[in-house]
């Protein structure tokens, strides 16, 4: 049995998600709550799997309110529910996992429990596949490490320390070069500075390593250090390995797809900025981007295409460049003759696109959404 909240400040709306759950023997709604801050204050407590959120909060924005359920409890599945369709995108901003749209509907509100139930079965399964893990290592956006499903607070010494640890993870289980490591860190030192600078964050991360009980460990020779660790605890090395599994399956298995396009939350280290990771992100975003591909072709060739239409946003929001999965988009939008739904999108993605790299749609994209409106 799943746990699930639902929060709307409006008492009947509890009442028609409670109807729409009465024939599911899987998923209870354990409390209601038209008050955000009550929500808050018992969230870790209850540690709900799911939370149906309503957007249009008075107290606080639905979408502000996401972000810090999951600030709270990770794991937490969010469903939006809204009577505003262009809450899609923001949706998958936060990560949630679906929207409903008001009034609910039974067979979408059906469709949702089914992805519900079954991408918290994939966790239970992936939980107990790592429970021999208590630590895992988020790399995704920002750096933190995590020991029993809770945040550490980790005191790095140094920012270059952090760096350090940091590019070990990158080459886990590799030798590095210790010049390779000192260039990189300390690029306008001399030589034996950069060489005392090493030394010493790298005795003050096996510091950090034995003090916080990180399970890695720091080896070295005459000229190299390695960081010995299991791969299967940082996040960016799952996903590498997991969505490079996917990809070279002939067979296609939905359910091991879509669990691996889960696992990508951004590029490694986005928020510390280092240069020396770019290419590899890059690396990421390309697998991450055929690995979604391929499931749209899934929903494609079954003429799913309000499934279809769903992932391919996914990729149109984290990478407003990639133009194939734009086109597409607004092909579907013409097919379906959604006029509001395809402006919607072209003004949201002109507006991220602005956002990521401050320009406006190609001469392509606009051309496509112009005559995607002449055949509506």
């Amino acid at each position: 049995m799943f746990k699930a909240i639902s929060i709307d400040d409006e008492k009947p709306n509890h009442l028609i998600i409670e109807r729409s759950l009465k024939n599911n023997d899987l998923i209870e709604i354990v409390k209601h709550y038209t008050c955000t801050n009550h929500l808050l204050m018992d969230l870790s407590h209850i540690s709900p799997d799911i939370a149906f959120l309503d957007i249009e909060m008075p107290e606080m924005n639905g979408l502000e309110l996401a972000e810090k359920i999951h600030n709270i409890c990770p794991h937490t599945e969010i469903v939006f529910i809204t009577a505003y369709s262009e809450y899609a995108i923001d949706a998958f901003k936060v990560n949630a996992l679906d929207y409903l749209l008001k009034p609910i509907d039974q067979k979408e509100m059906t469709r949702v429990l089914n992805k519900l139930i079954q991408n918290l079965s994939l966790k239970t399964i992936s939980e107990k596949n790592y429970s021999k893990n208590e630590f895992k290592i988020n790399c995704m956006e920002k750096l933190e490490i995590f020991t029993n499903g809770k945040s550490m607070n980790i005191h790095w010494i140094t920012s270059k320390v952090q760096e350090l640890f940091s590019y070990l993870l990158l080459y886990e289980n590799s030798q590095i070069n210790k010049w390779e490591i000192c260039e990189l860190l300390w690029p306008n030192y001399p030589p034996d500075k950069a060489k005392t600078n090493l030394h010493t964050s790298i005795y003050r991360l096996k510091k950090v390593l034995s003090d916080f009980q990180i399970p890695a460990k720091i080896i070295s020779n005459t000229n190299s250090y390695k960081i010995e660790i299991d791969k299967n605890i940082i996040d960016f090395k799952l996903f590498e390995n997991s969505a490079s599994l996917a990809l070279d399956q002939n067979k296609k298995q939905l359910d091991t797809l879509k669990y691996t396009e889960t696992l990508y939350k951004g590029e490694p280290f986005k928020t510390s900025g280092y240069p020396w990771i770019s290419s590899y992100s890059e690396y990421l975003n390309q697998l991450y981007i055929k690995l979604v591909y391929k499931i749209c072709n899934f929903f494609y060739e079954n003429s799913d295409l309000l499934m279809e239409l769903e992932y391919l946003s996914k990729i149109a929001f984290h990478f407003p460049y990639e133009e194939r999965a734009c086109i597409e988009i607004i092909n579907i939008y013409t097919h379906q003759k959604n006029k509001s739904g395809l402006i919607t999108f072209y003004e949201n993605y002109k507006k991220k696109l602005m956002e990521y790299s401050d320009c406006s749609p190609s001469k392509i994209i606009h051309t496509a959404y112009k005559n995607g409106i002449k055949k509506i």
